[in-house]
């Protein structure tokens, strides 16, 4: 009886974990892409600054994606520092939406970069730049 209640306990505690894994996994309030890495990334709705950009990620259990987060698909398949249409691999096509999105990579003390997840391409802006959306990444 003991080891049935054991078993029970474990395999109940087991689906909870798995659910609540996967509430974590969903964007709430913002749009869904997935990367071709089979990644989910979450898209604000809004537009805000960099800086806001971290707080809001947090908000929803993730966080502001980086180049490695995402623009890597393979050793082959991965941002080499250019800025062109699909020089973000992984993210291409993610989203239909032409839009740009924040990142955690700053370029300086006053820019940072920031991914369109249609083209795949990258530019740069004024962290204060509050029309930019948020592109936030699991957490690892």
């Amino acid at each position: 009886m003991g080891f049935r209640k054991s078993f029970i306990v474990t395999v109940i505690l087991s689906f909870c974990c798995l659910t609540s894994g996967k509430a974590f996994a969903e964007c709430k309030d913002a749009y869904e892409a997935k990367g071709k890495n089979g990644t989910v990334y979450c898209i604000s709705k809004v537009g805000m600054n960099w800086w806001s950009a971290f707080t809001w990620c947090e908000a929803q259990n993730m966080k502001l994606g980086d180049m490695n987060d995402l623009c890597y698909v393979s050793a082959e398949e991965r941002w080499l520092g250019s800025t062109s249409d699909g020089s973000c691999p992984n993210i291409v096509n993610a989203y239909s939406g032409n839009v740009f999105t924040w990142t955690a990579l700053a370029k300086s003390s006053t820019t940072a970069y920031v991914i369109n997840p249609r083209t795949g391409s990258l530019n740069s802006f004024g962290k204060s730049d509050s029309g930019k959306y948020v592109i936030c990444a699991p957490k690892k």
